[in-house]
């Protein structure tokens, strides 16, 4: 009988619950990050038809692949790290291209130690920065949105 916890007594089926995400950018301090807004990897479908000995014969092949895609949000704070690294995106300027890390820590983590998962990006750029509106006197938290594109994007802690 397999225990609480486990799918088949060896695949361990523990839930991820992060308490924060920390974007570990070469050249970069770590920034951290209260929500991951998500992540999304595409693979179009390509459908071929071809004439068979009984008819039409269709099938599906793998297409154009889009990048992955990160979006993290946090509130908004007088680190412009972020700011300059769009920046360089939208210059042009080829060093904008970075090798980065999306780690997920839990709950009483320590963020110096072992993260829970670490999602690693090649040649990872800032698409898309937004800053939410708020009015003139409110009390609201201002929060920053952040969409980083990439060339690869691997689960660095994946068994295959």
């Amino acid at each position: 009988m397999a225990g609480q916890g486990t799918q088949d007594g060896k695949k361990s089926t523990e839930i991820i619950s992060a308490a924060v995400f920390r974007l570990e950018v070469i050249g970069m301090e770590p920034i951290n990050f209260a929500e991951l807004v998500g992540i999304s990897s595409e693979v179009e479908n390509a459908e071929y038809m071809a004439a068979g000995s009984t008819g039409a014969v269709f099938s599906r092949h793998f297409g154009r692949t889009k990048p992955p895609t990160i979006t993290l949000k946090r509130g908004l704070d007088l680190n412009g790290e972020l700011w300059l690294w769009h920046q360089k995106v939208r210059n042009l300027m080829y060093d904008a291209y970075k090798d980065a890390a999306l780690k997920l820590y839990g709950p009483g983590d320590d963020l110096n130690g072992a993260a829970r998962v670490t999602y690693m990006m090649s040649n990872a750029w800032p698409s898309k920065v937004e800053v939410s509106g708020v009015k003139a006197g409110a009390t609201d938290i201002v929060y920053q949105t952040v969409t980083l594109m990439c060339d690869d994007l691997f689960d660095a802690n994946a068994k295959i």
